[in-house]
């Protein structure tokens, strides 16, 4: 029952969802490609001017989000958890739900980053690399860039 409430939700707010979601990302990237320092999502939020009180409505809707992606998120579905949060913010754009959408964002780049330390460690470059590069959607961080770079070298040397 909730996963088919999950799946409506999402796909009524998909476009509106998915908007913010992306430029929530884009923001992040550009904040990185301004800053050229690796920090983490959260030591980015930046105050927000005074937000004004949600409605009634909009609260009830903030809260079931809010729930909503805190259950994903500790279900390691991260990227959906962030696009819960981003439907919350929506409703109410709160320190809060900012700070969980930015340690969203770091977990997913994280879980990306590892997975691809693994397939790297398999030998499977193409994967690796796909991952790397994803990575780099939600933190794009020196990091990355050496492992993308380290998948490129290890790719030329297996074609050779």
């Amino acid at each position: 029952m909730l996963k088919q409430k999950m799946t409506t939700k999402i796909m009524k707010k998909s476009i509106k969802g998915l908007l913010f979601f992306g430029i929530s990302v884009m923001l992040i990237l550009s904040c990185e490609e301004s800053n050229k320092t690796e920090t983490s999502q959260a030591d980015k939020i930046e105050e927000a001017e005074a937000v004004p009180m949600p409605t009634p409505q909009e609260r009830k809707e903030y809260e079931e989000n809010i729930k909503i992606g805190e259950e994903l998120i500790k279900n390691g579905s991260f990227e959906e958890g962030v696009k819960y949060f981003n439907l919350a913010a929506e409703s109410y754009n709160s320190k809060e739900v900012r700070e969980k959408i930015a340690n969203g964002l770091d977990l997913c780049y994280k879980k990306h980053i590892n997975l691809g330390k693994s397939y790297l460690a398999e030998k499977n470059y193409i994967y690796a690399k796909k991952e790397f590069e994803t990575s780099r959607l939600y933190q794009d961080t020196d990091e990355a860039k050496k492992m993308i770079q380290e998948c490129i070298v290890a790719l030329r040397d297996v074609k050779n």
